[in-house]
């Protein structure tokens, strides 16, 4: 084989095997599919096309009125410019430089892409072919139907149909508004991911939180982090607060704060739920309710408390069931369960109440404490109802029969009606000395007190007395059946509730 023909067959190998790749790369090359009027500048490396102009790189179409067509495989398109990729997307806008190398291209000027029925509309539009990624970073608004999104920052992908904003982010709907820090939305699960400080605005409602998601199918939400919402009437906070609007259901973890704004009055604990249609909220995990008074607070602690709020007439009842207690500077008490109702200001203590107001003790199967204007003037004994003094470590003063109606005056209790088999044990005091004890039995009886102690009792029905002097007493007789001192289970303090 001479030198020529080796030369020959060299060649004709190495064309061969370069051809894969020259064709590989002619289908990465931009098309111009038409113009009217095509010039090529050599000084600017490229051709000018002008009217009409169409251009096609693996799928995506794109048409304007000019257009600088540069040998380096990159192009300026201006007037009118189109991009169409699928049968979906759509994007328009005065100027475009696109990157046939890159497949990156830029929209400048009265930017609109649309994809079914969501519309975006900036100044610059930045779309990636790769991933079929648009984004912007200097103002944008998004339009869907009954929605309006405007962020400074957006990004959208197309395949997987999701949208990113940062920045100054706001969404209108009929329904709510919403402004946050970063929001994310899927349009095909329709769920919106809100990202930093972020605050959403119903007809009468107030929702923050620094993270959370939303479905727009099924309308539940969840917030996951400082979240609080607010409705006015009631203010919600934990840790963790998911809600289903279809079945009013709600439920909240960790950190429970609710507030009820007309009553002066909140709840803590580790788990709440709701239910809408009920009106009843459900406080567990350490519950802790306070409520403020004039002058004075009430503090309550019990396994579970039941809150029920009756939309028609705006009237609430409170249920603490199970280890019951509460502390009050002037009155304390524990009992197995409670109910408290706004409407008539009543508390109700069940199965084996006792209440604790300065030295006095009050115990029965039922008892029921009055309130009204910010404090409590009153209460009800109901069967084998006892009532004790302590005039030293040995000696007490005791009422007690079928039922027993007492009255506070400035936070003291100041008389007493006692009815049915009443009996009455008092120390007789003269001037600050113990002279006597007056054991007194009848129907019924009425007591009333001052500063210094009992100033006046009453006896009716045919009372029966016996007065003793000091030197024959025998306290330990002196306590009528049933006499039980309980003062090392009274409640001393707030913290002292959950001892």
């Amino acid at each position: 084989m001479n030198l020529f023909r080796c030369i020959k067959v060299f060649l004709f190998l190495l064309i061969f095997s370069a051809l894969p790749a020259f064709l590989s790369a002619q289908k990465d090359f931009i098309e111009v599919r038409g113009a009217r009027k095509l010039i090529y500048d050599k000084k600017m490396g490229g051709q000018r096309l002008l009217g009409g102009v169409t251009f096609v790189h693996q799928g995506v179409i794109m048409t304007c009125d000019s257009s600088h067509f540069f040998d380096n495989n990159t192009l300026e398109a201006f007037g009118n410019v189109n991009i169409h990729q699928g049968d979906t997307l759509f994007m328009h806008g005065d100027k475009l430089k696109y990157d046939g190398n890159t497949k990156m291209a830029a929209l400048e000027g009265n930017v609109s892409c649309t994809e079914k029925d969501m519309n975006l509309t900036t100044n610059i539009l930045t779309y990636d072919l790769n991933t079929s990624t648009a984004s912007y970073f200097n103002g944008g608004t998004i339009r869907s139907k009954n929605n309006t999104l405007t962020s400074k920052n957006g990004y959208y992908h197309s395949p997987s149909k999701t949208m990113s904003f940062r920045y100054n982010v706001k969404l209108k709907n009929p329904d709510y508004t919403m402004e946050c820090d970063t929001l994310q939305y899927n349009t095909v699960s329709r769920t919106a991911f809100f990202i930093g400080p972020s605050t959403i605005r119903g007809d009468s409602t107030v929702i923050k939180t620094d993270l959370g998601w939303y479905s727009t199918i099924n309308e539940n939400c969840k917030l996951l982090k400082n979240s609080e919402i607010n409705t006015g009437k009631q203010i919600l906070r934990g840790d963790s607060i998911y809600y289903e609007k279809k079945r009013g259901y709600g439920l909240v973890l960790g950190h429970v704060y609710l507030r009820d704004t007309s009553q002066t009055a909140f709840i803590s604990g580790g788990k709440a739920e709701y239910w809408k249609e009920a009106g009843l909220s459900i406080i567990s995990n350490k519950p802790f309710y306070t409520q403020y008074f004039e002058k004075d607070t009430l503090y309550m602690v019990a396994d579970t408390f039941y809150a029920w709020n009756n939309v028609k007439d705006s009237t609430r009842v409170l249920r603490a069931y199970y280890n019951c207690r509460f502390f009050k500077n002037d009155m304390q008490g524990i009992c197995d369960s409670m109910v408290f109702k706004t409407e008539d200001s009543l508390m109700v203590l069940y199965k084996s109440p006792v209440l604790w107001n300065g030295e006095s003790q009050m115990t029965a199967k039922l008892v029921s404490i009055r309130m009204g204007n910010k404090t409590i003037y009153g209460f009800n004994l109901t069967d084998d109802a006892f009532i004790i003094e302590k005039m030293d470590s040995i000696k007490f003063n005791q009422v007690k029969g079928r039922s027993i109606e007492g009255f506070f005056v400035k936070n003291k209790l100041n008389s007493i009606n006692v009815k049915g088999n009443a009996q009455a044990v008092y120390y007789m005091v003269q001037n600050k000395k113990i002279i006597g004890v007056n054991k007194t039995e009848c129907s019924e009886m009425s007591i009333r007190s001052n500063e210094k102690g009992i100033d006046q009792i009453t006896f009716k029905k045919k009372p029966t007395a016996q007065v003793l002097p000091i030197k024959d007493l025998n306290p330990e007789e002196m306590k009528l059946k049933g006499f039980k001192w309980s003062m090392e289970i009274r409640p001393k303090s707030p913290d002292d509730l959950f001892r």
